[in-house]
């Protein structure tokens, strides 16, 4: 059975530069695991960011992150979208 998915106040809908450089993607990632009903969380970070490969690095985090199995999220998933 599928669920509906639970959208993020409007505040995380704001676009906001640098993903990585103001670790907005971590705030994200907390503000989400702490709402409840909250089953995934979908990103979405510039390719490129002030010549830093930002899409690339958040992906290893999470790879990391959900790899070491030292902190597991109370989320079924995360989408990463490059853009």
């Amino acid at each position: 059975m599928l669920t509906p998915i639970t959208a993020m106040r409007s505040s995380s809908w704001r676009w906001r530069p640098g993903a990585v450089v103001n670790n907005q993607f971590l705030k994200d990632f907390f503000q989400a695991c702490m709402m409840d009903e909250v089953e995934y969380l979908a990103l979405a970070v510039r390719n490129l960011y002030a010549k830093n490969n930002d899409f690339e690095r958040v992906c290893v985090f999470f790879e990391t992150l959900y790899a070491s199995r030292r902190l597991e999220p109370p989320l079924k998933g995360i989408l990463v979208i490059g853009y």
